[in-house]
């Protein structure tokens, strides 16, 4: 199995408006959600937060299928190729996606919010009362020192149920993490149809061809992901290292996507050439 870890790490390095692009749209983000908090409690927020939702549908939906055209750009050395390669994976390739792709990234955006509705509701049953104690820590997430102090206080049986409820809520969600690994690009390399449900379907089939690869894939992942939440969790101390830590998350973000684009790409896409929609196996990708 081709883990493309390396080619990733170039395609990202040649390509920088992919990571600049996204830069951009959070801070575009970030001003939008401030200039809605004015609105708190009237209507005019819940339009606005309907539309920075749609946007952002728009967004990862454009910035994926650039990514896509970019994987399948043939590669070369010609500057000028490169150039309009660059030119046009914004102006073909994510402005096209946004039209093709927006409803079944709104789906998997709706599937996960589900999700997490689903499990906090089968927590709640698991662990009776949970909803009561995590209220009560959620309304002192802003405040450390009150979250600490609080915390602290809990009776031994009252913070082994926590530590518990935690393992059960991460443990469901890289569980279905790992079974929609591969959905989203299945669905962005399916040419013939955009239809979500056919992509968890493909997803899925390419996750059992390669369950051992792409659970070790995910595990690497996995691994500096936990690196880099320690990291910002001592950046706090510093200014210069939480703005370290901002870039190295934009950059992990932008590399897990490109990574997991290209693994499908190279190792479960029909056609390494055009992305036809069936799932097979790697031929002349490796």
């Amino acid at each position: 199995m081709n883990f493309c870890i390396k080619n990733s790490f170039k395609i990202i390095a040649d390509n920088p408006h992919i990571m600049l692009l996204l830069v951009t749209y959070l801070l575009a983000f970030s001003g939008l959600l401030s200039a809605g908090i004015f609105f708190a409690g009237k209507p005019v927020f819940t339009v606005m937060l309907v539309l920075i939702f749609l946007l952002t549908c728009a967004f990862i939906a454009g910035w994926l299928g650039m990514i896509k055209y970019l994987l399948l750009s043939e590669e070369t050395d010609n500057q000028e190729e490169i150039l309009k390669n660059k030119y046009k994976s914004f102006s073909i390739g994510f402005f096209s996606s946004v039209a093709n792709y927006i409803l079944p990234v709104l789906f998997f955006i709706v599937l996960f919010m589900f999700f997490i509705k689903g499990i906090i509701s089968l927590t709640d049953t698991v662990f009776n009362g949970s909803q009561e104690l995590f209220g009560q820590i959620g309304t002192l997430i802003g405040d450390k020192d009150a979250l600490y102090n609080y915390i602290s206080t809990l009776p031994e049986d009252k913070l082994i149920a926590v530590i518990k409820i935690n393992l059960f809520i991460y443990s469901c969600i890289l569980s279905y993490l790992l079974l929609t690994f591969y959905a989203i690009p299945a669905t962005f390399f399916n040419e013939k149809s955009s239809n979500p449900l056919l992509g968890l379907k493909n997803g899925l089939i390419a996750f059992f061809k390669k369950p051992l690869q792409t659970l070790g894939l995910f595990l690497f992942l996995l691994l500096i992901h936990t690196i880099l939440v320690f990291f910002e969790g001592i950046s706090v101390i510093n200014q210069i290292l939480m703005f370290i830590a901002l870039v190295l998350r934009v950059s992990f973000i932008t590399y897990i996507v490109v990574l997991i684009f290209s693994v499908y790409e190279k190792n479960f896409a029909h056609n390494c050439n055009n992305g036809s929609d069936g799932v097979g196996e790697n031929k002349s990708c490796n």
